[in-house]
């Protein structure tokens, strides 16, 4: 059995308006203590100084491989990476985050020790939260466990990065992004689940998420960005092979989760003139599906009345929704960026 140290993996950055985050993330990818990495950073046509620091970064370590594309997002970017890669292992970072030093140590030891063609941790570390976790949980997962996580995320981070991928496996399978910059998460991870046996997961966090960057997919409110998640969920339910009542019940619960998503997008940059089909389409859905979400989940009688009153003045709560959203990033604005 070969050693641990001996396998590679591969770690691809999709970088984008990242230069203020990515000296923090070079370090913490450098130092990582499993040190068989090829390193790809592909600059998807970031208008800064990130493809120049790129450059700096491929001068100063031979593992680093540097892609420059014209701009077409995460996925895109992403995809570019996993064309070239080498390594027999691979995970994709979001340029502004960073990584504890045995992120990848952690999540191959867990895949290699368990036969894994997918390893991951249901937790992360964020600027809000930096406390490590005290205890390890290592359990196996089914690929339906995983898909209804993914789908309806209690507490597990359900972004692709945090995981780690078996190359052969994704290649064997013709997995790839979807295209869109957002939302690409469960179609990615429902495609892997359609072919794999089980999945390895840990409970250690090893991933820092940051929640300080006001550039990000996350917080920028760009309407796209709900099209594209609630176009991959409708994807998902289309092409799952899960068929099983917890999926049905948790893919409409999505759905209607997206919908209100959407919505409050089209509120939070006032754009119902513009977007006011998709906006009639999103009240009428969260009408027309309520029945459903009310049947299928346990909500005690405070929050049924709070969903229906959701329903009812959806612009209210879109607006006190993006007021919180506003007042926590101002927060998190405050804290120095790592």
């Amino acid at each position: 059995m070969k050693d641990i140290k001996d396998i590679k993996v591969t770690i691809i950055v999709a970088i984008y308006k990242s230069a203020p985050f990515l000296n923090k993330l070079m370090d913490s990818i450098f130092n990582q203590t499993h040190k068989n990495l090829e390193i790809i950073l592909v600059d998807d046509g970031s208008p800064d100084e990130s493809g120049k620091m790129c450059d700096e970064f491929a001068k100063q370590d031979k593992r680093v491989i540097v892609i420059h594309k014209k701009n077409g997002g995460a996925c895109e970017a992403r995809n570019a990476g996993m064309r070239i890669m080498t390594g027999e292992y691979f995970s994709v970072i979001d340029g502004d985050d960073w990584l504890a030093e045995d992120y990848v140590e952690y999540l191959l030891r867990l895949a290699v020790s368990n036969n894994a063609d997918m390893s991951l941790t249901d937790n992360c570390f964020t600027t809000r939260d930096m406390e490590q976790n005290e205890t390890e949980d290592i359990e196996i997962w089914s690929p339906e466990q995983m898909v209804l996580l993914v789908i309806r995320p209690r507490t597990m981070p359900i972004g692709p990065w945090n995981k780690l991928y078996k190359t052969d496996f994704i290649r064997k399978h013709n997995i790839w992004f979807d295209v869109p910059m957002s939302g690409e998460t469960p179609y990615f991870l429902t495609r892997i689940a359609e072919h794999i046996k089980f999945v390895a997961k840990g409970h250690r966090r090893v991933y820092y998420y940051r929640l300080n960057n006001p550039t990000s997919a996350l917080t920028s409110n760009a309407v796209v960005f709900g099209l594209n998640a609630l176009g991959n969920v409708k994807l998902v339910k289309r092409i799952s092979t899960i068929n099983t009542p917890a999926f049905k019940h948790d893919i409409e619960w999505r759905l209607w989760h997206d919908y209100q998503w959407l919505l409050k997008l089209i509120v939070a940059t006032n754009s119902r003139r513009k977007y006011w089909k998709t906006y009639v389409y999103c009240r009428i859905m969260m009408i027309v599906d309520l029945p459903k979400i009310l049947h299928h989940n346990e909500y005690d009688r405070k929050q049924i009345k709070s969903i229906i009153k959701h329903v009812l003045l959806p612009d209210r709560y879109a607006r006190k929704s993006i007021k919180v959203e506003r007042e926590l990033l101002a927060k998190d604005m405050e804290k120095p960026q790592e």
